[in-house]
């Protein structure tokens, strides 16, 4: 991969004018706001909560794993975790994960989608703790059960069974083998991605392949992690920032920039360049969960940030000319979950 960083005074010109050493400390004020009496609303109308949207398995446990990171970058004792464990464990019935749950505490749907049960263990696991019984007995039936033929669940599920692993958690490995075998492999020639068009939280996929590849010590699997993610930092870059994938996918040859702009693919990207940096040291991997965190901070296609420095709130989407200033669970948890992995990896370098 080629330098990122040779025009490194074009890039500071573009929103925010700081550098990682310079990102604001994540605050918990908004999802604090975003929080109900049964767990985390979805949806905002600006920065008040769309009671009516109700709540769902996806962002509750999107939550679990965000505190977990910020678990050690925040002078929280003890984390707010509670109404998220709540929620996670109130959606398991026997068949799987419930998602979606009105506003006055009616399930609307009898097991949710592949991605919500993946999302489900992925959250679990990141609070898992040996005298957790509860926890421990959801996560060890859910994985028992959990069989999805999509890339995206299984890359959640492998994600959560990783840390366990190397946790010492050993009944999890057999099952985060199993599942690692089906995760895809990069293609050969110039279209890398294993599917025909990149979709949503595409760095996901390599962030599973290197985790299991590591606790696994599969050295071909790892190797095909960080090679996919490789591919994707330098397709997703355009002018010295991160140029991510829009909501209506990507495939060879389509136009760059596209809009709208998920804040999903920046933490997804953080996370993954994370994991990269821990198992093998580059200072590229830095790059990218800098480049990742600072896309929140105006470092991106329009030169706009989409988190709130006085709230913590994430802002839905970049457009084309504007931000969407809707500022949902899902966008709030990417701010939050980015800067989490900035922050991690800002510390473990002073330590080193």
């Amino acid at each position: 991969m080629t330098s990122r960083h040779s025009h490194q005074g074009d890039r500071q010109s573009i929103g925010w004018g700081g550098s990682i050493d310079q990102l604001p400390r994540p605050r918990l004020d908004h999802l604090s706001k975003l929080t109900g009496p049964k767990g985390l609303f979805e949806h905002a109308r600006y920065d008040e909560p769309r009671i009516e949207h109700g709540y769902t398995t996806d962002d509750n446990a999107r939550a679990l794993s965000v505190l977990a990171a910020l678990g050690t970058t925040l002078p929280i004792t003890p984390l707010p975790i509670a109404p998220y464990r709540g929620f996670v464990l109130s959606a398991r019935n026997r068949v799987g994960w419930h998602n979606r749950l009105s506003h006055r505490g009616r399930w609307l749907d009898r097991v949710g989608s592949d991605d919500s049960q993946g999302r489900a263990i992925w959250g679990l696991s990141a609070i898992a703790l040996p005298h957790d019984l509860e926890v421990n007995t959801a996560l060890a039936e859910a994985v028992r059960t959990f069989d999805s033929p999509h890339p995206r669940a299984n890359a959640y599920a492998v994600i959560g069974l990783a840390n366990l692993v190397a946790d010492g958690l050993s009944w999890a490995e057999p099952h985060l083998f199993e599942l690692t075998t089906k995760l895809p492999a990069p293609r050969a020639g110039r279209w890398r991605w294993p599917e025909h068009r990149l979709t949503y939280a595409n760095a996901r996929l390599p962030q599973a392949l290197i985790l299991a590849g590591d606790v696994l010590a599969l050295a071909s699997t790892l190797q095909a992690g960080l090679d996919l993610l490789d591919w994707l930092i330098d397709s997703e870059t355009l002018d010295e920032c991160f140029s991510f994938t829009p909501h209506t996918g990507r495939g060879l040859g389509d136009r760059v920039p596209a809009f709208d702009q998920q804040p999903i693919e920046a933490w997804a990207m953080a996370d993954a360049a994370l994991a990269a940096w821990r198992i093998e040291g580059s200072g590229r991997w830095l790059d990218a969960i800098e480049d990742a965190s600072m896309w929140f901070m105006g470092r991106n296609d329009v030169g706009l940030p989409l988190y709130d420095h006085s709230t913590g709130a994430g802002y839905d989407g970049l457009h084309r000319d504007r931000v969407n200033l809707n500022r949902g669970a899902e966008s709030t948890l990417s701010a939050l979950g980015a800067l989490a992995a900035a922050h991690l990896s800002r510390q473990a370098s002073l330590r080193s």
